[in-house]
């Protein structure tokens, strides 16, 4: 009788791990995926409330204007000081409208004096990573308030 494990038993017992790790990391990366859209998700509902609170304040227009990576915040008055200017270029994520076409490039939201947005502005739009996690954003058309829809991933 020897003592110790043979040559095969070894290496079943590291194809097992190998597998284990496997399926944990791609379950990991799956939760940081969705977790990185609802991070941003969280940061544009603060933006877009700061923008309605900023227009009650101060009785005048603010607007958020969406570009291909980020969007701004400003004054409608005041197009050449944004208040707040985002960046996602470098987390892979993209914006669209509520049909998930991307990217409301150019679309904007204004709100006005007394917080509501303003007809014509965008109410609903996605946010998207590279893994294809989709998170909606809906803005109500009378009161401003912002809900988010779960997300979803395709």
């Amino acid at each position: 009788m020897s003592k110790g494990f043979s040559f095969f038993e070894l290496l079943m017992v590291l194809a097992i791990i190998v597998i284990i790790t496997s399926l944990v990391s791609v379950n990991v990366s799956n939760i940081f995926g969705s977790t990185n859209v609802n991070v941003i998700a969280n940061e544009i509902s603060v933006d877009l409330y700061y923008a309605q609170q900023k227009a009650i304040e101060e009785s005048r227009n603010y607007t958020v204007d969406f570009t291909e990576n980020g969007y701004s915040v400003y004054p409608s008055s005041d197009i050449l000081n944004p208040r707040i200017t985002k960046d996602f270029s470098d987390k892979n994520i993209s914006f669209g409208d509520e049909n998930g076409e991307l990217s409301p490039v150019g679309e904007s939201i204004i709100y006005n004096r007394h917080g509501v947005p303003i007809a014509g502005s965008i109410m609903t739009f996605a946010i998207k990573n590279s893994r294809n996690t989709t998170l909606y954003l809906v803005i109500a058309p009378v009161t401003g308030k912002i809900d988010k829809l779960n997300s979803i991933t395709e």
